[in-house]
């Protein structure tokens, strides 16, 4: 019975020491190949993602961030637009009523022409005679130096964090800046800016005195107003009671 047990027991025991020495190998083996293999999956994806968002997401967003300010920049500008749009609205009522107020100064090609040939109808209908009728060429008229510094009109643009024409053609323009520019070279007063032109008419003509003066009258109700530069009235020689005048009229047309 004793020699039974202990067979027994040791069959038992050499039993658990195989079933130990052939489950330890199976089962470490395995395991870490899987860890090591997971390790490196994991470490290949998170490689993946961080360069698709170095290389790829990243930039998208500072593109979209540098959008978004510029964005906000054009909304500032658009609100200093439309106060630019109000100002020169105002400053172009101002230009318009200064216009109108001097529009009856200025001549011009088509009304010169007329007033031409309304001297000439004038002369016959009077009963004048055309002794010599020549049209002179335009004079320019240039601004004086006190002209020049006291400009009757002076624009001053909107005051805003971003200006209206930033980035257009007109940046850097400055609105108070003398639109003729001199040639440095150039000297004397015939190159200061012109400021307008001055059409001439030389006549010479014959006949009574009140029908001069007749004459005369046209030229005073004309709706444009005509300077007398110069004038001589004398007596005609061997014509009894007739007179011989000899003057130079002229008009103002805008410069173009």
């Amino acid at each position: 019975m004793a020699s039974l047990l202990e067979m027994d027991i040791k069959d038992l025991f050499s039993r658990n020491k195989k079933d130990g020495s052939n489950k330890n190998p199976n089962k470490n083996s395995p395991i870490d190949r899987t860890v090591i293999n997971r390790i490196i999956i994991g470490l290949i994806a998170i490689s993946i993602v961080a360069s698709f968002y170095i290389f790829y997401i990243n930039p998208s967003l500072k593109k979209q961030e540098k959008q978004i300010l510029q964005v906000e920049k054009w909304n500032k500008q658009i609100q200093s637009c439309i106060v630019e749009i109000k100002s020169l609205n105002q400053s172009i009522d101002e230009l318009n009523k200064e216009s109108n107020l001097k529009g009856v100064l200025f001549v011009s090609d088509n009304e010169f022409e007329n007033f031409y040939a309304e001297l000439t109808e004038a002369t016959i209908r009077n009963g004048l005679r055309i002794i010599n009728i020549t049209r002179g060429d335009e004079i320019p008229v240039r601004l004086s130096d006190e002209n020049q510094t006291n400009s009757s009109y002076n624009y001053e643009p909107a005051s805003t964090s971003i200006p209206c024409e930033e980035g257009s053609k007109y940046e850097g323009i400055s609105s108070n800046s003398e639109s003729f520019q001199p040639d440095p070279n150039c000297q004397g007063d015939e190159c200061k800016p012109i400021a307008y032109y001055k059409m001439t008419v030389s006549y010479e003509i014959e006949g009574g005195f009140s029908n001069y003066v007749n004459f005369r009258n046209v030229l005073a109700n004309k709706s444009k107003i005509v300077n007398i530069e110069q004038e001589s009235i004398t007596k005609s020689e061997g014509s009894a009671g007739l007179i011989s005048a000899t003057a130079t009229v002229s008009l103002v047309k805008n410069r173009d």
